[in-house]
Parts: C-alpha cells; structure tokens; sequence
C-alpha cells in the first residue's frame, strides 16, 4: 500500500506548491493565497462530493 497523503510527502515533493506560495512576509507565505487556493480545492471537493451522492441516490 502507497502513502499518498500529502503529510508524508517529502519537501522535494511539495516544492512546486511551496514555490507557489512563498512569500516575503514575516510568516513566509502568502496567507490570502494559500486561503484562497485552499478554499478552492474544498469547493472542488464538494462538487464532487455531491456528484457521488447524487449518483448513489439515483442507484436506490
């Protein structure tokens, strides 16, 4: 079995995304940023999400 949660991937892994996000700011991020892009993925989630649920519905 693969752990694909994004906790164990390493830092060169998540380089991309941190390069992304990087900021000058004291914290070293873009917090608005990384919000928003959060936020958007839970959004994509949740479409999906309904999507299952509707198609489960549609099978009783």
């Amino acid at each position: 079995m693969t752990n694909d949660t994004p906790l164990a991937f390493s830092k060169e892994q998540l380089n991309g995304i941190i390069d992304q996000i990087a900021s000058d700011s004291s914290v070293g991020i873009d917090t608005r940023l990384t919000h928003a892009v959060s936020i958007a993925y839970l959004q994509r989630i949740e479409a999906r999400l309904e999507r299952v649920e509707q198609s489960l519905n549609l099978q009783d």
